[in-house]
């Protein structure tokens, strides 16, 4: 087998730079105080030997690799060596591989194998040979309406198994789904899954789990209370950002943690359908709820997304869309609505609050209660006009019993004294 270009040309074989690790075969175990970097390419861990860095996040880090005895490639992730003294994290890091181990799924990375060598916590997973949801909306730029909903009907597939194995991932984003070269989705990193089996927690009082530009309200507010529809609110702001080619929240105004932490709790993003008009406003809408503040009001389980999606899927090709260039036409129709396009929102805007202006004070309709600010107004329909009907009615009835008319006199036959 040829060296994949994620491994180094040279095969030293050594051990990690700076650290012995434990050999199956001699039981030695030893300190583990390696730093994580580009220089242990090409070193071996066992039976893997390590190609380059694929990536890394707060407290681990991904390496390509290949099992030597299986000529096999796989990824490494490592817990940090910082992390090391933080039992939490280490706690977390073997839970994560647990879960991982358990969930068999075609839409779920699988992992294959982990453990501790010296004191350097790992997980070997499948490879995946191909980008996550990020770096593909930034090559192509936003996708194709079909292709958007086919790559999240798949991670729904996903994460609904998920959610039958009673856990919570809380951390879906697109960094955390990739695209295979078969165009399939795969989900990968359960750091901060939590199975609704076990009443401990591993969450602090206080502490935010989650990234803040997909992570939902109620997970802001208390991670350890929440359920699959965090979830799904996370995939909406997916499906958001491979339509839209940008987070939900992603402005200028909100540059910090804690503008954009407060916007998700409060604040509603900007309509899908004024930044990309080509988005069917069915499709747009669903979005929104799939992004609802309100849990009770989003989709209350993945079959419901399964069965709105797939009447938009048709006709994707994700097998096409991974041999796709950037193209700077396709980035440039969505860098911003035109000013005819702009007229044309801010019209329709105005005739639709106009209409619910004219039907509440008609009383068609009425508003219902806001219990938190930010919340959407929602309306229901209300049978106040009957009150004006009754009335109208009554005096009409009144003046016509009453013998009560009007006569009109033409001016040149009026009689003056």
């Amino acid at each position: 087998m040829s060296d994949h270009p994620t491994l180094a040309s040279h095969r030293s074989g050594q051990a990690i730079a700076g650290a012995k690790f434990h050999d199956p075969m001699s039981g030695v175990v030893q300190d583990a105080n390696a730093t994580l970097d580009d220089s242990w390419t090409g070193r071996t861990l066992g039976e893997y030997e390590l190609g380059k860095k694929l990536g890394e996040g707060g407290n681990g880090e991904v390496f390509a690799a290949r099992h030597r005895w299986l000529d096999r490639l796989v990824a490494i992730k490592f817990l940090k060596p910082t992390s090391l003294e933080n039992d939490d994290l280490n706690e977390r890091f073997r839970r994560e591989s647990q879960m991982a181990a358990k969930l068999i799924h075609p839409h779920v990375v699988r992992a294959t194998d982990g453990g501790m060598v010296g004191k350097l916590l790992f997980l070997v997973t499948d490879y995946v040979n191909g980008p996550d949801l990020g770096q593909l909306v930034q090559r192509n730029g936003p996708l194709r309406v079909n292709d958007a909903c086919e790559i999240v009907l798949q991670a729904s597939d996903a994460l609904a198994f998920v959610a039958s194995k009673n856990t919570v991932h809380r951390d879906v984003k697109p960094s955390n789904l990739m695209l295979d070269d078969d165009g399939c989705v795969k989900l990968l990193d359960l750091g901060l899954a939590r199975s609704l089996d076990h009443g401990h927690t591993m969450t602090a009082t206080g502490q935010v789990m989650g990234t803040i530009d997909y992570m939902a309200p109620e997970q802001a507010v208390d991670p350890r209370r929440v359920d699959c529809r965090a979830d799904i609110y996370s995939l909406g702001c997916t499906l958001y950002f491979l339509l839209a080619g940008k987070s939900p929240y992603y402005t200028d105004d909100l540059g910090t943690l804690a503008a954009k932490l407060l916007a998700t709790i409060e604040s509603d993003p900007v309509p899908l359908h004024r930044l990309r008009r080509t988005v069917p406003r069915s499709l747009a809408n669903f979005v929104m709820q799939m992004m609802d503040k309100d849990p009770g009001r989003r989709p209350q389980d993945y079959s419901h997304i399964r069965e709105t999606l797939a009447n938009f899927s048709i006709g994707s090709d994700l097998r096409a869309l991974l041999g796709q260039q950037q193209q700077s036409s396709t980035t440039q129709t969505f860098k911003g609505a035109s000013p005819l396009t702009r007229l044309s929102d801010a019209f329709d805007d105005g005739v639709r609050v106009f209409a619910y202006w004219l039907a509440e004070n008609c009383g068609f309709i009425a508003a219902d209660p806001v219990s938190r600010a930010g919340q959407r107004k929602t309306y229901r329909i209300s049978f106040q006009w009957l009150k004006f009907v009754l009335v109208f009615a009554a005096l009409a009835g009144l003046f016509w019993y009453s013998g009560f008319h009007f006569e009109y006199i033409p001016a040149d036959q009026s009689q003056f004294p």
